[in-house]
């Protein structure tokens, strides 16, 4: 296990729509053509031996490619706390129009195998079971994704914090930090949430949830109708929290993986 090693993506990006998935997850922001400059830890996304890096590119709905349009991605490994330089980078993507033409939907313009000398471990959602979704599963999911919402309604930090346990043990993990100190951090993050005045929730739209695969079928990621997080919250300042969850199986149970 690596001590104190971070793996990080950095990208900047003007007047594309983009996807970015690692090992066939997807790991940057969301698919926008809005100016995007962002750079994101994927140590969790990170496994032992050979990793896949996927980048999609598309143009805005109305197929204008801009002058400004542009997109570069890095990825950097290193301890924290130092500023990479460019040159250092792992991998480097810089599109190319003539390379790479675009059109509207998302196309794959690059993937690239890569191997890491540092790793955490193996994570739970390598051995969930890369089956198709049954009407079962999904309804196990619901009942899931239902307890995760209320907990988020009610206030209930005990029942919220044990809905994601595993999550938060693997967290520590590619953190490399000790549990309890994870658990303390988000607890307090909950609850200052929570404690805001206006704090409220976003109704669950149950019919409108959209149920899709990623990790070669190890994980289903779960959001409401266009996209938007299962759980939505504001705390009455302007500020708000979207909970994006990924559910996988372990030991037959469904469980939040990430």
């Amino acid at each position: 296990m690596a001590s104190s090693f971070l793996y990080v993506i950095a990208v900047e990006s003007a007047s594309l729509n983009f996807e970015i998935l690692l090992n066939d997850v997807p790991v940057g922001p969301a698919p926008d053509r809005r100016p995007v400059n962002s750079q994101r830890n994927i140590n969790h996304w990170i496994v032992e031996g050979t990793n896949v890096l996927e980048v999609r590119l598309g143009l805005s709905s109305g197929g204008d490619l801009e002058d400004s349009s542009s997109f570069q991605l890095r990825l950097f490994g290193g301890e924290p706390g130092k500023v990479p330089d460019p040159k250092d980078a792992l991998i480097e993507l810089v599109w190319d129009l003539v390379a790479h033409p675009l059109g509207e939907p998302l196309a794959t313009v690059f993937t690239k195998e890569f191997q890491v000398e540092i790793s955490f471990g193996r994570w739970r959602w390598q051995d969930s079971p890369p089956s198709a979704l049954t009407e079962s599963d999904k309804q196990e999911l619901v009942q899931l994704i239902r307890n995760a919402h209320r907990a988020f309604s009610e206030k209930d930090l005990a029942a919220l914090t044990e809905l994601l346990k595993l999550n938060s043990e693997e967290m520590a993990r590619a953190m490399d930090i000790e549990e309890e100190m994870l658990v303390m951090g988000q607890s307090e993050f909950f609850k200052s949430l929570f404690e805001s005045d206006g704090y409220r929730v976003d109704p669950l739209e149950e019919s409108a949830l959209v149920f899709t695969p990623v990790a070669g079928g190890r994980l289903v990621k779960v959001t409401q109708a266009g996209g938007q997080p299962l759980v939505r919250s504001e705390d009455g300042k302007g500020g708000q929290y979207a909970g994006t969850f990924m559910f996988g199986k372990v030991a037959g149970a469904w469980h939040i993986l990430r």
